[in-house]
């Protein structure tokens, strides 16, 4: 079989290769590949609307330069630190025997939702509260997973304070993922991590519901 018809007889045994051949170009990691491959995605805005990971969506973002706004980066970054600071880290504790630490957390306002100007300030004391919440957790192997969580929770909050006070946007929401992502598994492992994943790619497809043209 000739070059050219053995080209043309695989992208037609495999509907989606231009797709697949042009994810692995971009540096696609192999798993990604495999789900593209396996879900027959063709297109980004495919990919897009049937992600079931924020990483992956963030990196379609990157890698097809698809432009999210700084405003909507930053309340991503709160949405995710919320969620860290209001259900990951308290699950956690209530687990290690800490519930007035876990009520400490709930108890905190909402950072999403807040202009900038306001948010900034509130994370950093949402970061610090976390931080203590972690220190009372810290020293015996019951709290380890609380005081994972507890810190995963500061810094989410961190990072969108950061995002709130004019650092790199996309930045500081890809860490504020990281830590919302880091503060469920600390929790409940596979469950919370499963949960965080499914909220995650709901908000980010909130903001840009759908990719044309390359821009969300």
């Amino acid at each position: 079989m000739d070059p050219i018809t053995a080209v043309s007889t695989a992208t037609a045994a495999v509907p989606n290769a231009n797709f697949l051949a042009d994810l692995k170009a971009r540096g696609a990691c192999l798993e990604c590949r495999d789900w593209a491959r396996d879900e027959k995605i063709k297109s980004p805005p495919e990919a897009w609307a049937k992600l079931e990971r924020a990483d992956w969506m963030f990196w379609l973002a990157d890698s097809y330069r698809i432009e999210l706004r700084d405003s909507d980066l930053v309340q991503l970054a709160a949405t995710w630190a919320d969620r860290a600071l209001h259900v990951h880290a308290p699950a956690a504790l209530r687990s290690a025997g800490l519930p007035d630490e876990a009520a400490k957390l709930e108890a905190l306002p909402p950072l999403a939702g807040k202009a900038s100007s306001e948010l900034a300030d509130a994370a950093w004391a949402a970061g610090d509260a976390a931080g203590a919440a972690a220190g009372a957790a810290a020293g015996d192997a019951a709290g380890a997973a609380a005081w994972a969580a507890a810190w995963a929770a500061a810094w989410a909050a961190g990072d969108a304070a950061g995002a709130a006070a004019g650092d790199a946007a996309g930045a500081a929401a890809w860490a504020a993922w990281a830590a919302a992502w880091a503060a469920a598994w600390a929790a409940a492992w596979d469950a919370a991590w499963a949960a965080e994943s499914e909220w995650q790619c709901r908000d980010l497809r909130a903001v840009a519901p759908s990719l044309r043209d390359g821009r969300p």
